[in-house]
């Protein structure tokens, strides 16, 4: 869910601080959102530097979490299969 706060500011054209100001969100959320703060920060960086293919950087920040590839590759196939399965379910497709 993080991640996809992450992106507010962009579906808005807002500044990502402005968006997340009137939500009653978590400060361990906001951290991650606004400054990368945390577990949930560090792992938000995580997923965006493999989003950018920075691959060198994600193995650093794989180690330093203490997070194995096969786990990381894991979550990366989860995340897309629960999106996979949102969009489906947001354009009214059943899920096969």
């Amino acid at each position: 869910m993080t991640g996809l706060f992450s992106l507010l500011g962009v579906l808005f054209g807002l500044p990502l601080g402005e968006v997340l100001a009137p939500l009653a969100l978590a400060e361990a959320v906001q951290a991650a959102l606004l400054r990368r703060e945390g577990e949930l920060g560090a792992l938000l960086a995580l997923f965006e530097a493999a989003e950018r293919g920075e691959w060198d950087n994600v193995a650093v920040r794989l180690d330093v979490l203490q997070l194995s590839h096969q786990d990381f590759n894991a979550a990366m196939l989860e995340a897309a299969g629960w999106m996979h399965v949102a969009l489906r379910e947001t354009c009214g497709q059943p899920n096969a």
